[in-house]
């Protein structure tokens, strides 16, 4: 259902209308109410819907290319590229003759507004990746590096107080008034990561990377995370060649730390407002001014989980039976809350690193 004010659908507020009022006259117009004796007024809900304007457009353009270089034997240069842009619009217009909801009734003051979105992202990965296989061991490392950018602008017009309801814009209200904004966040991250395995059946495997973010303070920006892995597949020993129900067996486990930065975009950074209220006296005059309305936190870092897993996966009858069995323990520290501080300091919270969470568990 369409909605057409802040308070009821035009489902929910045509049920509540009387029965024995038309929605629409036998000579064909519109009534602009619809009321009976003894109920609540209540607006001709058919026709704010039907004049009721609230058109959105998008569209979205996604990209991608890549380019791989064969540099040694064994050695490859991978560069990789994507976009994502996007843009939406909303030409919203209420006619005097359509304002009203329920036991209220037009006609009244018409409104329009006029927003407007854009966004733009942009990610470049280079890579370096290594194989190398000699007699029964095998080597395969990466190195890479990534660059992400993400900006959004906004803009909104409103206008109200329309000489008539002929253009269905902004443009002809006699009041009017606009905002725009726009926010953006960059990432960049390094990587290396080195695998091993022996014989096809010893595995292991390191990793570490560090990861920077604009959303964190000046000196907290930097997270690194490192992983190592290891895997063993019991069933290609020796002496499991005469378990013939048992036709796979591998044990596995592995520990590293990520990294969560989901925060907004400017939580380390005091936000400051200008409006009519923030302004001061200078030379016996009113003058504008600007005021810090949220605080920041310029030690804000990177929140950081621990993870380990310990699990085994098997295979039976030539693997027409599979299970697999892991237990995992996950321990989150430093978590990323917007926690309440005390009225007298003039703000009511600000985002910190505060408290630790775990959670473990098995999955069969």
């Amino acid at each position: 259902s369409a909605q057409t004010d802040g308070y009821r659908e035009t489902i929910l507020g045509g049920m509540l209308s009387s029965p024995l009022a038309p929605a629409v006259n036998p000579d064909g117009s519109l009534p602009l109410n619809a009321t009976s004796p003894n109920l609540f007024n209540s607006v001709n809900w058919y026709r704010k819907l039907l004049e009721t304007k609230d058109d959105w457009k998008t569209s979205r353009l996604l990209g991608n290319a890549f380019a791989e270089i064969n540099l040694l034997k064994g050695l490859t240069y991978k560069l990789q590229t994507s976009t994502d842009m996007g843009m939406a619009t909303r030409n919203y217009f209420l006619p005097s003759t359509a304002v009203g909801s329920f036991n209220v009734t037009p006609p009244g003051n018409a409104s329009a507004i006029f927003q407007s979105s854009n966004y733009y992202s942009w990610l470049v990965e280079n890579t370096l990746n290594y194989s190398l296989k000699y007699k029964e061991h095998a080597i395969e490392a990466l190195a890479g590096y990534s660059a992400q950018s993400f900006r959004d602008e906004t803009g909104t017009a409103s206008g109200n107080t329309f000489p008539d309801n002929t253009i269905p814009f902004v443009t002809p209200a006699a009041i009017r008034d606009g905002s725009s904004a726009a926010s953006e966040w960059t990432l960049l991250s390094m990587i290396g990561r080195v695998n091993y395995n022996f014989k096809d059946k010893y595995f292991l495997s390191g990793a570490v990377r560090r990861d920077g973010s604009s959303r964190f303070g000046a000196d907290r920006k930097y997270g690194i995370f490192p992983s190592v892995g290891v895997g063993w597949i019991v069933s290609e020993e020796s002496f499991m060649q005469n378990i013939p129900v048992l036709s796979f067996l591998k044990i596995r486990g592995s520990y590293g730390l990520t990294g969560n930065n989901n925060i907004g975009t400017y939580p380390s950074i005091a936000s400051v407002v200008s409006t009519i209220n923030t302004g001061y006296v200078f030379n016996n005059s009113v003058t504008s001014g600007a005021v810090i309305n949220s605080l920041g936190n310029p030690l804000l870092n990177w929140e950081r989980t621990k993870k380990l897993n310990i699990g085994a996966d098997v295979g039976l009858w030539s693997n027409r039976i599979t299970l697999s069995y892991e237990y995992y323990y996950h321990l989150t520290d430093g978590m990323l809350f917007n926690i309440d501080i005390p009225q007298s300091s003039g703000y009511s919270n600000v985002w910190s690193n505060i408290g630790t969470f775990s959670f473990w568990g098995h999955e069969l």
